[in-house]
């Protein structure tokens, strides 16, 4: 401790302050920092979207979403995520088991290969293992129910 407590005071004792309790070994120290109290703020549930983003989203398949895109190094748009049956009836490429439904799947916007590599690569990284490739976008759902371990290209947009 004594190497340390020299050490501290030739590198950094004009800017810094330190007190040592010997009695307890306690060690506290600090900066002297002025700021202004701006309130309290809500923190953000997820590190890449906000909660109007994902909303009506399994928090599951948001919690890896979230690190797909981490792990991405890209943007991450969603195009489409939670469906009602009528919107989902409306989409001709649709299918009446679609885990759009249940909040359990998104497409996310993607228009060029090396994006589309990148996202596919955080998208598998961070567990997903049904993925549909489009023209246009990408396809990620993590339902049980459905065929797991899949990967399908589709030529719709």
């Amino acid at each position: 401790m004594r190497a340390i407590w020299s050490w501290f005071k030739t590198k950094c004792w004009d800017r810094y302050w330190l007190a040592y309790r010997a009695e307890d070994s306690s060690l506290t120290g600090g900066v002297n920092v002025w700021f202004q109290w701006t309130g309290y703020k809500k923190m953000a549930n997820w590190t890449y979207f906000t909660d109007d983003e994902v909303k009506g989203l399994d928090t599951e398949l948001v919690a890896m979403l979230d690190r797909a895109r981490g792990l991405a190094g890209v943007p991450f748009v969603i195009t489409c995520g939670l469906r009602t049956q009528e919107q989902n009836d409306a989409l001709p490429e649709s299918v009446k088991d679609s885990a759009h439904l249940s909040g359990n799947a998104v497409d996310l916007a993607c228009a060029d290969s090396t994006t589309r590599f990148a996202m596919l690569r955080g998208l598998i990284l961070a567990g997903f293992t049904r993925i549909g490739v489009y023209q246009n976008h990408l396809h990620a759902d993590n339902s049980v129910t459905l065929p797991q371990k899949v990967c399908w290209y589709a030529q719709g947009t």
